[in-house]
């Protein structure tokens, strides 16, 4: 069974001057934990490029980098492990 992490997502577009993290509604997080899911490492590749998809059909722009990253094992003690980039996507 893949392990379980915490993870969260970033894009970059090309109307954007820096990354912006994303919410689950493929809007701006309104901070770092909000737009946080648990997921294996799969589904969170999958999620990133939903959420990525969202923010296209809600702003009209175009995502050139998405980025799914991990903030840990789901009860992994804090500080145990170090975040892992679970995955970067471009074109």
């Amino acid at each position: 069974m893949a392990a379980l992490r915490r993870w969260r997502f970033q894009i970059e577009a090309l109307e954007l001057e820096s990354g912006i993290l994303l919410d689950d509604f493929g809007a701006e997080a309104k901070d770092e934990a909000s737009g946080e899911m648990v997921l294996d490492d799969f589904q969170a590749r999958l999620e990133a490029e939903r959420r990525a998809d969202l923010w296209e059909q809600r702003t009209g722009g175009t995502v050139v980098k998405v980025v799914c990253a991990s903030q840990g094992r789901v009860g992994a003690p804090l500080g145990s492990e170090q975040p892992k980039n679970g995955g970067i996507h471009g074109s």
